[in-house]
């Protein structure tokens, strides 16, 4: 009998005890270099492995929801979304990263043979290029540093050269070469 009442204290008990797991968390700091690398790239929160990064962009980039907000958010969406195509494109060197920091389409006898090709290649970098020219224009102006934009301009080359692609095209003062 005494099993029988220790078996059904002992259940009930335990019905009512709650586990918790915690999972391990790596926790990876960044500097302000680092920081503004992720803020033009848009990796604020992202998953890799088994690892959570918790990127904490400056203080001065806060959003209110306002369309400006709107706008920087769906850029960023937007180059992700293409990046794998853009990736492709530069790989077949169909087009190249420009000193300016704006995509650029590279004349190819590829081209000349398939217009269609040439139509869908300009419309995606056109779509990059626009979200580029928003995501830049929204950090400088949330650092409020609108007057110092060609730093961004010249950071945002950098870091999508740098993201690019072994064997791709980027400008570097007036000459293409390859990464």
């Amino acid at each position: 009998m005494n099993k029988i009442l220790f078996l059904a204290v002992s259940l009930f008990l335990l019905s009512n005890c709650t586990i918790t797991l915690r999972p391990r968390i790596d926790v990876s700091v960044i500097d302000v270099t680092d920081s503004l690398e992720k803020q033009i790239l848009g990796e604020f929160k992202i998953i890799e492995s088994n690892y959570l990064y918790i990127d904490e962009p400056s203080s001065k980039v806060e959003t209110d929801g306002s369309k400006v907000d709107t706008d920087f958010y769906k850029a960023m969406k937007e180059r992700i979304y293409f990046s794998d195509i853009i990736d492709d494109y530069k790989i077949k060197r169909l087009v190249g990263e420009g000193a300016d920091g704006l995509l650029r389409v590279i004349e190819s006898e590829i081209f000349i043979k398939d217009s269609l090709l040439l139509e869908e290649v300009t419309e995606i970098v056109d779509i990059d290029n626009r979200a580029r020219k928003t995501i830049v224009e929204y950090i400088a102006e949330k650092n409020k540093e609108q007057n110092n934009i060609d730093f961004y301009w010249n950071t945002f080359h950098k870091i999508s050269v740098k993201r690019s692609p072994t064997g791709t095209l980027f400008e570097e003062e007036g000459v293409w070469k390859e990464k």
